[in-house]
């Protein structure tokens, strides 16, 4: 009836990155290695139904209970709420943070600005006196 792309459960399989490699690099051998995921045998995949331009055709073919949306959390709206505060809380104590720099910084660039122009003050005064004398 159509193709798809069928992708190995890796989360029901258990796979790790257990393997280990050397990275090949023009085609020799480099003391750099890599992992890489070593996939275990296992018979259930995942097809991304809502990926198909064609998916009335998949809902004629497949039960509902496989196409079936899966709930993330039960109750959706408490989760959101949950989630605003904390994001809100963190965003806040960013800010903080964010802003004590900003502070630091400008007191480190007024000293900065006061050093500096004291011993340009400095270095005229030495000028009038040699100039003076």
């Amino acid at each position: 009836m159509f193709d798809f792309n069928a992708q190995h459960d890796c989360r029901l399989a258990k796979c790790t990155a257990s393997g280990s490699r050397r990275q090949v690099q023009e085609r020799v051998e480099s003391e750099v290695t890599e992992e890489f995921i070593i996939h275990e045998p296992v018979h259930q995949y995942i097809v991304n139904t809502h990926a198909f331009h064609n998916a009335h055709l998949l809902r004629e073919v497949v039960p509902r209970e496989l196409i079936a949306p899966v709930l993330l959390f039960e109750n959706r709206e408490l989760k959101h709420h949950e989630l605003a505060a904390e994001l809100r809380s963190s965003q806040a104590d960013r800010r903080e943070h964010l802003k004590a720099g900003r502070e630091a910084k400008k007191a480190a660039a007024a000293e900065q600005a006061d050093s500096s122009s004291g011993a340009a003050t400095q270095g005229k005064q030495k000028k009038r006196k040699t100039n003076s004398s």
